[in-house]
């Protein structure tokens, strides 16, 4: 019988996440270790997992010694999941969050945006969505978490029925959401709806109107291709970005040096 216990909240520049956060799914004998902006929301509504919320600290005594639960987990070239967490704040910021409309960068545009975006990354991760993929695979010390599989997110769909079958399980009726990539635009149009729904606030001229101007005021969510522009044109934000991102570029590294590579997307504990 494993002991469970809750998920304490870690703090890093100001902002909590959780630590330690997985999906375990008994039907499986898995256990997913999420990372925001890699697809962990599509294999999280995977219906079939039958996934329920743990802490994988939960589980080391068990993992360490060779248990049935098999540990999985999506990894993301570093600069492409900035780039999308960049995106994802932006989108929140048009959904409203008074925490990104307060930033100076959203009020600017183009390539000035993204620099002062730079400027404040620099200063404070101010969002778990660009924690490195590291801080969400170790424990307190440090330590890594022992993680069985490593997928690329490029390879989810063919990937993910490829380590799931060398477990033992028939795959013929799991099907893969469309990947995540943005996970809060659902969210988003979701809460734009709801204020359009006037009847919900007794058909309020008011309400109307200031929704009216704060829309006019919002700006543009950015677009992946306009980011790479930027980038492709300014080698000096690239190696900025580089910079802030040297230990989660060293972490990918480390995987792909000393995990075994098959030709699916996928990284194997060896042993």
């Amino acid at each position: 019988m494993v002991k469970k216990r809750r998920g304490e909240q870690y703090v890093l520049g100001g902002v909590s996440a959780p630590k330690g956060l997985c999906y375990v799914s008994d039907k499986f004998k898995v256990i997913f270790v999420p990372i925001p902006k890699n697809a962990s929301t599509s294999v999280r509504n995977i219906s079939e997992f039958e996934f329920r919320t743990d802490n994988i600290m939960a589980y080391d005594e068990e993992l360490s010694a060779g248990g049935e639960y098999k540990v999985f987990t999506i990894i993301r070239e570093p600069v492409q999941r900035f780039v999308s967490g960049y995106i994802e704040i932006c989108k929140r910021a048009s959904g409203d969050s008074p925490h990104i409309l307060s930033k100076d960068f959203y009020w600017m545009k183009g390539i000035e945006r993204f620099s002062k975006f730079m400027d404040e990354i620099e200063c404070t991760w101010f969002d778990a969505h660009l924690f490195p993929q590291s801080y969400f695979l170790s424990n307190y010390a440090g330590a890594p978490f022992l993680i069985d599989a490593y997928i690329e997110m490029e390879q989810l769909s063919t990937a993910l029925p490829a380590v799931l079958s060398k477990y033992g399980f028939s795959l013929s009726s799991l099907s893969i959401p469309k990947l995540n990539v943005h996970g809060n635009e659902q969210r988003v149009l979701g809460g734009r709806l709801m204020k359009i729904d006037v009847s919900n606030v007794q058909r309020s001229l008011y309400y109307i109107m200031d929704y009216i101007v704060r829309c006019l005021q919002r700006r543009t969510v950015p677009t992946s291709g306009e980011i790479h522009n930027i980038l492709e044109n300014d080698g000096e934000l690239l190696s900025r970005i580089k910079k802030i991102l040297a230990r989660d570029i060293a972490f990918v590294e480390s995987i792909k040096d000393k995990m075994i590579f098959d030709q699916m997307g996928i990284y194997w504990r060896g042993g």
